[in-house]
């Protein structure tokens, strides 16, 4: 069968034979095809809060990001933590005073079957973080109930206050 150039469809031969050719071919390029790297993200910071840690950062042309956690700021001693489309992570520690460090990579996938794999961009961190001790002894303050409203717990469904008794 003639054909136009290389990776070219036959110039003969019918509808279906040549539309399952397109599907296939389609399919042989986009495995073939080369994948790029994502750009690092930006804006990556974190903030120590009560008994966690919390980081974000500005999405790039990723697919999907890793979070990465590690008790020394060794990258290849870290471990993955994340990893999904969200652009925040927080890390429940339980305990204050524990400090960790976080790196955020972004990923790119690849067709499936394709060789090596998804492909990760360059990872940002690591930021330093140490969670803080809880704020005890801070009650939040009630506000003030109006004397002709009925007020009903929510979570049990009690009547608290029934101006009409």
């Amino acid at each position: 069968m003639p054909t136009r150039n290389v990776g070219e469809l036959p110039l003969a031969g019918n509808l279906q034979m040549r539309r399952t050719l397109s599907d296939i071919r389609e399919n042989v390029q986009s495995l073939t095809s080369v994948q790029t790297a994502p750009r690092p993200v930006q804006g990556f910071q974190g903030q120590a809060q009560a008994f966690q840690n919390y980081i974000q950062w500005i999405k790039s042309n990723a697919d999907f990001y890793e979070v990465y956690i590690g008790v020394n700021p060794n990258f290849e001693q870290s471990n993955l933590a994340y990893s999904g489309t969200l652009n925040k992570y927080t890390d429940n520690v339980g305990q204050s005073n524990v400090t960790k460090y976080y790196w955020v990579r972004p990923v790119n996938s690849t067709a499936a079957g394709h060789p090596g794999g998804n492909i990760a961009g360059p990872q940002s961190g690591p930021i330093k973080l140490t969670t803080l001790a809880s704020n005890t002894g801070v009650t939040p303050l009630t506000p003030p109930v109006a004397g002709d409203q009925m007020v009903i717990d929510q979570t049990t469904g009690a009547i608290i206050q029934n101006p009409n008794q």
